[in-house]
């Protein structure tokens, strides 16, 4: 396996080009996605990354993820704990928690532009439908409001991909990792059952000390 050390290395080797890769063509940006995607991958398959920058857009965060994933934490917490200082970049260990509560509390947040429709986090709704008391976790149904009838099996796996990227993004790689174990998807909003909007979430998590 190649060394930690060297996959930092090769990044402070290309940094300026990652800083700079939302301006390049987009079959540039794809190279170069996937060079240093396949690079994590050398130490871990589910090693991912993020780009963001801050609000002036000054500095940029290197994201390195699990995606909510068990397996290869230990590669992530260790490549951040011997990052080198390199200009203009943070070096971040998971997806931290990064969405408005009270915007999705009163509808006013900004959609996920995926490939194949936008969804606003407002319009999710969820249901918790089991625990598992051992481990501290739960699985939870997921309903979209604004999503026209599915075409199961693929819409559905597609759907409940996008939506547990809204989920990271809402909890925190780490809470996703240690309180939900699966999640699943239903067309209609179920009589029978309790369904909460997406910001009683946290709180829901936290009262139940999941």
């Amino acid at each position: 396996m190649t060394s930690l050390q060297a996959f930092w290395d090769w990044f402070q080797g290309y940094a300026e080009a990652y800083y700079y890769l939302q301006d390049f063509p987009m079959a540039e940006q794809a190279f170069y996605n996937h060079e240093l995607t396949s690079r994590l991958q050398d130490y871990h398959e589910n090693l991912c990354f993020g780009i963001t920058f801050s609000k002036d857009e000054t500095d940029a965060q290197l994201i390195l993820s699990t995606n909510g994933r068990v397996d290869g934490v230990f590669f992530v917490n260790n490549l951040v704990r011997i990052a080198p200082e390199i200009p203009k970049w943070t070096i971040v260990a998971f997806i931290q928690p990064q969405l408005d509560l009270e915007a999705i509390k009163t509808g006013t947040d900004e959609p996920y532009y995926f490939r194949d429709f936008t969804i606003k986090p407002s319009d999710l709704r969820w249901a918790p439908v089991d625990f598992d008391s051992r481990n501290c976790r739960c699985d939870l149904l997921f309903h979209l409001i604004t999503f026209p009838k599915l075409v199961a099996p693929a819409d559905v796996d597609q759907l409940l991909d996008y939506i547990y990227i809204i989920i990271l993004d809402l909890l925190g790689e780490a809470v996703v990792r240690q309180t939900i174990r699966f999640g699943y998807y239903e067309d209609t909003l179920l009589h029978n059952m309790d369904w909460y909007r997406l910001d009683a979430l946290p709180e829901f998590l936290e009262t139940w000390g999941l």
